[in-house]
């Protein structure tokens, strides 16, 4: 249990909470800050501190955060598993930032906040010296994909099942007839086309379309 000084003890589901009520409001606060520049001291402020380490993805670090508190706010347990699930988002986060810095294209023009900010290009500039940039971008994907699968506590085929299912079901549809009533309207071809053309009815045909109104039907034979 958490404690804060001689008597201050803080159970862990009002820790998480305030961990969460924490993220969901530096998130907002970021934000605002990006939505409203200049509108407030300390938005600015903590735009322009925030901002340069983040580059690009600092318009996605808002939602990120949001989510992230949601998640802590509403995890069903105080263990491990929130803690573990934030470290997870974080690693994703973090190899995003090195793969927009890989992807984008080397520009004299291009500064800090059209890159993957400080932080991706101290991860995505070393991986790349080390590894060329395609060893980069493949290490930086593991590393993403590595954290969704923490994140989601779920193993490599669970991640991509749905994909997989989506696909097999567009791929159904597109190989399915393109009248799928057309067997169903089939039954309803004449008698006389099924039989072929020119063999009369049987007497047994005859009666069996006789309508029924209570009267024995009188058809003849065969041989009629």
């Amino acid at each position: 249990m958490p404690s804060f000084g001689p008597g201050w003890h803080v159970s862990p589901d009002v820790a998480r909470s305030i961990v969460g009520v924490a993220l969901l409001a530096i998130g907002a606060v970021t934000l605002i800050a990006l939505m409203l520049p200049g509108e407030g001291t300390l938005t600015t402020w903590w735009r322009n501190a925030f901002a340069p380490f983040f580059g690009a993805g600092r318009w996605i670090l808002p939602f990120v955060l949001l989510a992230a508190g949601f998640y802590v706010e509403r995890a069903p347990s105080a263990g491990g598993g929130w803690q573990l699930t934030l470290f997870g988002a974080t690693l994703s986060f973090v190899a995003m930032l090195g793969l927009i810095d890989v992807l984008m294209l080397p520009s004299p023009r291009r500064g800090v906040e059209l890159s993957g900010g400080y932080i991706g290009t101290a991860l995505g500039g070393s991986l790349s010296a080390l590894l060329s940039p395609p060893g980069a971008f493949v290490v930086l994907v593991a590393l993403a994909i590595a954290g969704l699968l923490i994140m989601l506590d779920t193993t490599l085929h669970g991640l991509f099942a749905p994909f997989g299912r989506g696909v097999r079901g567009v791929a159904s549809v597109l190989s399915s007839p393109s009248s799928p009533g057309a067997d169903e309207r089939r039954p309803a071809t004449s008698d006389r086309q099924s039989r072929g053309p020119g063999r009369p009815l049987t007497g047994a045909e005859r009666v069996a379309r006789t309508p029924s109104t209570g009267h024995t039907a009188v058809c003849g034979s065969d041989a009629d």
